[in-house]
């Protein structure tokens, strides 16, 4: 058997943290680019399983992957980018979750900036489980 090269599809991921796809349409469109060349590779597997035998990930978690390692680099500081300007912790003490490492959730009222990396990122972070 021979090698096949695998390049992860790079324009695909090319400042998805910049632009993501947030529609269902769309996010299933892209997904079917990897799902069509992983087929081309590996003909005879269920998809799942291509993804597996690759050591790929879903289009989609790769993106939430770019999302937090991003955003931990930005709050690290070790970027040229204020953390403070575009995120901010909850301070209220009261809530259930004592959200310390929770962040504010921004409330955007236009459609083209609900998709957007500072928009996107409370939702995730939240969303995981963190311990103190």
């Amino acid at each position: 058997m021979f090698a096949v090269p695998l390049q992860k599809p790079i324009a695909l991921e090319y400042a998805s943290e910049i632009w993501s796809a947030k529609s269902v349409t769309m996010i299933k469109r892209i997904e079917g680019v990897q799902r069509r060349a992983t087929r081309q590779m590996l003909p005879n597997l269920s998809y799942n399983e291509r993804l597996k035998r690759l050591d790929l990930l879903p289009l989609v978690y790769h993106g939430e992957v770019k999302d937090l390692s991003t955003f931990c680099i930005l709050k690290s500081g070790n970027c040229n980018c204020s953390f403070n300007s575009y995120f901010e912790f909850c301070s209220d003490e009261r809530l259930r979750s004592h959200a310390s490492n929770k962040l504010k959730i921004n409330i955007v009222r236009t459609e083209p900036f609900k998709g957007t990396f500072f928009n996107r990122i409370p939702y995730l972070w939240n969303s995981l489980y963190l311990t103190h």
